[in-house]
């Protein structure tokens, strides 16, 4: 029997050739696989971006695959059933099932050269079955393989399961665990805590996080910091722990190493490159250094006795999380906002908020305030988002940055505002680039950029797409007319002859236009492509825009 494929169901045909090369494809296996024909040619069925595993999610050897087993042996390969990956479809760690049939074809001297593939997604009851199938062997992955002990346990704390990682962190099998209460490993001045102040409210609906010391094998205690979530019986009352165990020694050490250094802080206040400051309870400068002086543009008589959150740029939100340090739920605070100087300039700053307790005075905790210039930083973050999202030739939007805005405004505005796209081919440009060099070429297509920015209106989006492609989004149209105007005034410009260096070159535009209100807006893209392939038809310099039944325009004003 042949692949059996359900009601609604679609199967997708491919034909590979006999090393299993994908040769052609039908579109339903395009859509299957999420790949286009252009894609999937020359891929061949042991291509290890496939990411092929067998029902029980084992990967799949190249001899496993239904194509080449049907190809080694001649005969056909029926009903079976496999996962693929699909990028960008599949979420990581998942895969499509498809129910595969392969049989080898074009046999010439009893050997097939070819194989047809059919496959179809397998649907209910065991697409089920398999995805949890999936799901059970991905979390069993994800738990034996965290780096923090997961376990299971009882009200009492006694250990009924536990995972691979306390061997790691604590140098036990979870066989040494199980059975045995958390407090036969705690250190004994956490125990008695921790047995004075109980694991969980029974009003709670998770264990208050602890932070704890644990004995290793070897002896030696680590700080870990326990947290989990309540299991509770049918009647509501406490029956078991699930908790995790994160080895933080280093971080409590380090804790401890910055709170000893902050009893420092005074004797290098003075001379730190970092602008520092302590202030009292309220935020109210009582010391500053003159790195903080420099950064903030004041002396230092115009900084003590005020907060730094006066300094902060009006149009930037900075909290301080003193209220959280202070009451003791937080040990330090980090913002990054912008600081505004007396004389109206601007800075990036990293603050870093830190208590700072004891001392000479018994009036109250105070704060340590670090403030570090991170203007640098942050322009270099600023440059790179706008590399990302623009040509680096011409200035303009590029393909990414032009997707995400079309994607964005096509639910914009009112459904019978008018949207209208340019597309913009330049006509014959090889030409320039193969008679006169790619520089050339290049400089010919940033003065390309300047005469398309200069033809537009301030709120229209001109965008790179490519090679000799612009596009330009004209957004809140009077109407057709004004759209078909802008492009007579694209195709124009880019008609005066360009004066490269010493050179005189003379080009020519093909620009399709299209309209659209409401839905329409959604097909824009293609509905201007199509415009601007009939205006390359239609000859050099030539303004297009669809008119014809079916096609999409807004109406005339």
């Amino acid at each position: 029997m042949g692949l059996t494929v359900g009601p609604g169901e679609v199967a997708g045909l491919v034909v590979q050739s006999a090393e299993g090369v994908i040769e052609a494809a039908t579109p339903e296996a395009e859509d299957i696989l999420g790949l286009s024909l252009a894609q999937m040619l020359g891929r061949g069925s042991a291509d290890p971006r496939w990411a092929a595993v067998d029902v029980h999610g084992v990967a799949l050897r190249p001899q496993d695959h239904p194509a080449l087993q049907a190809l080694a042996t001649g005969r056909p390969v029926r009903g079976a059933v496999l996962g693929v990956h699909r990028p960008g479809r599949d979420r990581a760690g998942e895969h499509v099932w498809l129910r595969v049939d392969s049989v080898p074809f074009n046999v010439v001297d009893g050997a097939a050269r070819n194989v047809v593939v059919r496959f179809a997604v397998v649907s209910g009851q065991q697409a089920t079955e398999l995805r949890l199938a999936e799901s059970e062997r991905l979390y069993r992955f994800l738990i034996d393989h965290a780096p923090d002990v997961v376990a299971w346990q009882l009200v009492d704390t006694t250990f009924l399961w536990v995972s691979p990682a306390v061997q790691t962190i604590l140098g036990y099998s979870p066989e040494d665990l199980v059975g045995r209460t958390a407090y036969a490993f705690m250190h004994p001045d956490d125990e008695s805590t921790a047995r004075a102040t109980e694991w969980f409210d029974p009003a709670a609906a998770a264990p208050a996080p602890m932070l704890l010391r644990m004995r290793h094998s070897d002896g030696r205690y680590r700080w870990m910091e326990v947290a989990g979530q309540l299991v509770r019986d049918a009647d509501g009352a406490p029956a078991q722990l699930r908790t995790s165990w994160r080895d933080v020694t280093a971080r409590v050490k380090a804790e401890q190493d910055r709170d000893a250094a902050v009893q420092l802080v005074q004797s290098v206040v003075a001379n730190s490159p970092i602008g520092i400051a302590v202030s009292d309870g309220t935020g109210v400068l009582e010391q500053v250094n003159e790195a903080l002086c420099s950064m903030l543009g004041c002396a230092s008589d115009q900084l003590l006795g005020h907060r730094v959150a006066e300094f902060v740029h009006p149009d930037d939100s900075c909290p301080d999380g003193s209220a959280q340090l202070l009451s003791g739920a937080l040990t330090a605070h980090e913002s990054e906002c912008r600081y505004l100087r007396p004389d109206g300039t601007a800075m990036w700053g990293h603050r870093t908020t830190m208590v700072l307790r004891g001392g000479d005075t018994d009036d109250g905790a105070r704060l340590l305030i670090h403030l570090q210039d991170v203007t640098a930083r942050r322009l270099a973050y600023d440059e790179l988002r706008h590399a990302a999202t623009h040509d680096p030739l011409t200035g303009l939007a590029n393909r990414v940055a032009f997707d995400a805005h079309l994607a964005s405004t096509r639910d914009d505005g009112a459904p019978e505002d008018c949207n209208g796209l340019l597309f913009i081919d330049l006509d014959d440009f090889k030409t320039v680039n193969d008679t006169h060099g790619h520089e050339v070429g290049d400089e010919l297509l940033t003065i390309v950029a300047d005469r398309i920015r200069g033809s537009i209106r301030p709120q229209d989006f001109a965008a790179r797409m490519g090679g000799d492609e612009f596009v330009v989004l004209c957004l809140r149209l009077p109407d057709h007319r004004t759209a078909v105007g802008i492009a007579e005034r694209i195709v124009e410009a880019l008609a005066t002859p360009f004066t490269v260096g010493a050179l005189t070159i003379s080009i020519s535009a093909s620009v399709g236009v299209t309209t659209g209100s409401g839905e329409d807006r959604r097909n824009l893209m293609t509905s201007a492509d199509r415009a601007m392939y009939r205006a390359k038809q239609a000859g050099r310099g030539v303004v297009t825009h669809l008119t014809s039944a079916g096609d999409h325009q807004c109406s005339s004003a």
